[in-house]
Parts: C-alpha cells; sequence; structure tokens
C-alpha cells in the first residue's frame, strides 16, 4: 500500500506542529532556569536581603534615597518661593499666587510623606509658615 503525497503532508504537519511546540517549550524551560538561577548574577552578594547585614543596608539606601529627595525637594521649594516674591514684589496679590503657594505644600507634603520623625517636625514648621504666607496672601 503506497501513501499518496498529500498523504504524507497530512501526516507530517501534526508531527512538525508537536516538535515545534517541544522546542519552544525546551527554550522557554531553558530561559526560566537561566532567571531563576541568577541570570549570570550573583544575586547573593548584590541583594543580600536575607540577612541582618543585607536588610540594614537596605534601609540605609532608603534612608539616604530619602533624605536626597527631601533635599531636592526643599532646593525646588525655595526657588518656587523665590521666585513668587519676586513676583509678589513687582505685581499684585493674584488667586494665582496663592494657588502656587498650595502647590508648593502639597508638593512637599508629598516628598515628607514617607520621611522619618524628625523630617517630618521640620516639614510641619515649614509647612506652618507657609500656611500664614497663603493666609496673608488671601487677605492682600
Amino acid at each position: 500500500m503506497m501513501l499518496n503525497k498529500e498523504a504524507i503532508i497530512n501526516i507530517k504537519r501534526p508531527v512538525l506542529t508537536w516538535l515545534a511546540i517541544g522546542a519552544g517549550a525546551v527554550v522557554v524551560l531553558l530561559l526560566a532556569w537561566w532567571a531563576l538561577s541568577g541570570g549570570g548574577f550573583d544575586l547573593d552578594n548584590r541583594f543580600p536581603l536575607g540577612s541582618e547585614q543585607g536588610r540594614e543596608q537596605t534601609r540605609q539606601e532608603g534612608t539616604a534615597t530619602s533624605e536626597e529627595e527631601l533635599n531636592a525637594a526643599l532646593e525646588q521649594a525655595k526657588q518656587r518661593l523665590a521666585a513668587l516674591q519676586i513676583r509678589m514684589e513687582t505685581e499684585q496679590v493674584s488667586d494665582e499666587m496663592i494657588e502656587e503657594v498650595q502647590d508648593i505644600r502639597v508638593t512637599l507634603a508629598a516628598a515628607y510623606e514617607d520621611a522619618n520623625a524628625e523630617a517630618k517636625e521640620k516639614w510641619r514648621k515649614l509647612d506652618e509658615g507657609l500656611e500664614d504666607l497663603e493666609q496673608n496672601l488671601r487677605k492682600s
């Protein structure tokens, strides 16, 4: 019994499909193994989160980043307040100026949201001053 060409092609299609699926699965498994094994990086040395030293290092790095972010937010607020002061000296007080103070307060509040207690206390004092400024602008 001889199979015609069409019958052979019909038999080969499912076989080729399963071979392609199998090859794809092998590639996926190899990539998953590579990724889970560290992808060529020594993750234990880069991220030693399991140890107390690693957790302390992470806390210190997080604090440094937070301090840098707080300093950047403060510097930006100072620049915006300096520009606002110049405008107040040359222009009549407007709703736009009041909104600028409100925006500065909101921006600083967001920056200090996750800060430590000492930094939050400094922010509260600063925010009280900004609130006074806002109230004075409203009276003007």
